[in-house]
């Protein structure tokens, strides 16, 4: 029987963004759930051109071209995160998807970092790095003679450093973890996450995976009794299943403490009342194999975390691979663990995002986590995809269980919607996480008559992409125009290119905002008497990033708004063919040493124009960068040069200054050849 647990005791999930096969936002994937799209598609002829290899598995029959793919996989705003195109086109796209979604979560729970005073954690996942086996390795081993190349493809490529990356450019200073238990990794994130929460270690928690594989349009072989799809279609539970289908995407999701996220007026779309980890040892087949006992158990462990029955439960997102062995063994450790003391004639849907998205890896716990959220959000459950009969192996008949064949209600007995997610690992760490519908919020009338609404970005053609994004969201919302103007008040990092309006109504800021992109500015001077005329101007002209406490008399509410336009610059790197043979290359026409080092700066930072006053870490060079600017300057000139010099001497006309002078100090232990080509120079 259901009964309500202490706040302080739950989590709040306040933000979530991502991208998924045929969804390219959190919007569009719920729209695609509910109306119950296969988002595995066959991989076009024209996309395999672009790997020949594969070309040749197409000949075999065995050869399956199914994939569920992102429409942009490896495109990313270099620019925005203070990347060089070298070192972008260097990191794993996990990675750099990870770094836009965690920026895009935290604007949609409302929250900056560089003003928030508490802790933000990150616990993080991805797959292997595919892309750096493909692609950065082979680069690396053939066409490079850096060794700042193989550190570059090391530190962007390896999984150690998913989460420190999204805490170092976004400033968060809570624990950063990345959390590795293959299919699982994700869900168990989000309950290290929740365990961090719930200490004290953290304030705020992002849980971010991904899975992007390489070759990007790859398919797959099928064996007969592997995990593998016979048709490129994922069947959970189906009389027809015959296995899984590989998909990409990334996501994140923001958390915080319910009795916090409630006093702080955020936007709560899932409240999590308990979750549990275990493993299953070694009592099964093989180490591979999936285990009754252990599934059964971390779910019997979840319920009580989360103080609930089965017969509360009315949804569960299962782990659904659409294997026979992993289908049967998830089905009789449901009915283990939900016959304990469930009553026979209450049911429970069951559904699995795999059918319409494949199977996402290390991100596919969080990807099954955020459709439960909008399933909650929306009070509505999806079909499951590919679904005919049951697999009479399975008993269905004989559990509370069933699968819904169209969107339907999801509706209980004057009790709150509340639903149970699975993932499970290969090599038996198993998680179970239990989900609550959000309460409802009483919203609260302004006092102010006109409302401050401060709109930056990196540039100008940036922040009218974002002018038009606010101008289509605002044609739709229902949100409060003081709860907008707060969100973005508190909620947005201040960029180099500010605008804002003062607006009384949504309808007017709408107006507005069409007129600034027909060039029409308004005149803000007839706002002189507002009190927050001056702050604003301030704001505008730079002198503050972080805006003051505006409402302090009222309890506005943190609203998702739409997210940052990120840029869509392709980075991909294209390593030399295998084969290839090197030539020598030609000596290049030297110039003199000021020419030498000035080509050296353009080459490592991949500029081709430069002033003498310019500094290296202004035009994006960092440590990494430094040390092959080094190493070059050390084989033109023979002198020992250290990176400390070039944050001493960080302009280019201070720093070719200091080099000759350092020629000149050590003349005397050239040797003659050094000596014949320094004098060329100089």
């Amino acid at each position: 029987m259901y009964q309500a647990k202490d706040p302080s005791d739950q989590i709040a999930v306040i933000g979530m963004s991502g991208e998924f096969p045929g969804s390219e936002n959190i919007d569009l994937y719920w729209e695609n759930l509910r109306e119950g799209q296969n988002l595995v598609k066959e991989i076009p002829l024209d996309e395999h051109k672009i790997e020949p290899w594969t070309e040749q598995a197409r000949q075999k029959s065995s050869y399956i071209p199914f994939k569920g793919f992102l429409d942009k996989s490896t495109e990313f705003d270099a620019d925005l995160f203070e990347y060089t195109p070298r070192e972008a086109a260097f990191m794993d796209p996990q990675q750099r998807k990870l770094l836009h979604h965690s920026w895009a979560a935290l604007e949609n729970a409302g929250y900056n970092p560089d003003a928030y005073e508490g802790l933000i954690s990150v616990f993080a996942c991805s797959s292997i790095s595919s892309y750096f086996y493909f692609n950065v390795l082979s680069h690396v081993q053939q066409a490079s003679s850096h060794s700042s190349d193989e550190m570059l493809g090391v530190i962007g490529n390896d999984k150690d450093f998913i989460a420190t990356r999204i805490s170092y450019k976004l400033n968060l200073k809570g624990p950063s973890q990345t959390v590795q238990t293959a299919c699982s990794s994700s869900l168990v994130a989000l309950h290290n996450a929740c365990q961090s929460l719930l200490n004290f270690e953290s304030d705020i928690a992002l849980v971010a995976a991904a899975s992007i594989t390489f070759p990007l349009y790859k398919g797959y072989h099928f064996i007969e009794e592997g995990i593998g799809s016979k048709d490129g279609k994922c069947r959970p539970f189906d009389i027809n299943s015959s296995g899984t289908v590989s998909g990409n995407g990334a996501c994140v999701v923001v958390l915080k403490r319910f009795d916090e996220a409630i006093k702080d007026h955020d936007t709560i779309s899932g409240v999590i009342r308990g979750s549990a980890i275990n493993n299953d040892g070694s009592h099964k087949v093989g180490y591979t194999a999936p285990s009754v006992e252990g599934q059964a158990n971390v779910i019997a462990a979840a319920h009580m975390s989360a103080e609930v029955s089965p017969e509360d439960i009315s949804y569960i997102e299962t782990h659904g691979t659409a294997t026979q062995l992993g289908d049967s063994i998830e089905i009789a450790a449901l009915r283990k663990a939900f016959e304990r003391s469930r009553p026979t004639n209450i049911t429970c849907a069951l559904g699995s995002v795999k059918a319409n998205i494949g199977h996402l890896d290390a991100a596919s716990g969080l990807a099954g986590f955020i459709k439960t959220v909008l399933c909650l959000q929306n009070k509505t459950l999806p079909p499951l995809v590919h679904f005919s009969k049951p697999n009479p192996k399975l008993e269905i008949a004989s559990t509370p269980f069933f699968f819904p064949s169209s969107p339907m209600d999801w509706k209980t007995e004057n009790t709150p919607r509340i639903a149970g997610i699975s993932s499970f690992g290969i090599g038996g760490t198993n998680a179970h996480v239990i989900i609550e519908e959000p309460p409802l919020v009483q919203k609260q009338k302004s006092q102010k008559h006109y409302h401050v609404i401060p709109l930056s970005a990196k540039n100008e053609s940036k922040l009218r992409e974002l002018i038009i994004k606010y101008i289509e969201f605002i044609e739709t919302t229902k949100h409060d125009i003081a709860d907008i103007a707060f969100t973005l008040q508190v909620g947005r990092k201040s960029l180099p290119e500010k605008t804002v309006f003062f607006c009384s109504s949504v309808d007017e800021l709408k107006r507005k905002l069409k007129s600034f992109l027909q060039n029409d500015k308004e005149d803000l001077e007839s706002y002189q008497e507002d009190p927050d005329f001056y702050l604003s101007q301030k704001w505008v002209n730079h002198e503050f990033d972080i805006w003051p406490e505006l409402y302090l008399n009222e309890k506005r509410q943190r609203v998702p708004l739409p997210s940052y336009p990120f840029s869509d610059t392709e980075f991909f790197l294209h390593p030399e063919p295998v084969n290839q043979s090197k030539t020598a290359p030609e000596e290049p026409v030297q110039g003199t040493l000021d020419e030498e080092i000035k080509k050296i700066w353009m080459r490592v930072l991949k500029i081709t124009e430069i002033s003498d006053d310019a500094t290296f870490f202004t035009l994006g060079g960092d440590s990494l960068l430094a040390l092959e600017l080094i190493e070059d300057i050390r084989s033109l000139c023979f002198v020992e040069i250290k990176i400390k010099d070039l944050f001493e001497y960080a302009s280019l006309k201070d720093f070719t200054e200091f080099v000759y002078q350092t020629i000149l100090n050590h003349a005397n232990d050239l040797n003659p050849v050094e000596a014949e080509k320094i004098l060329e120079l100089i």
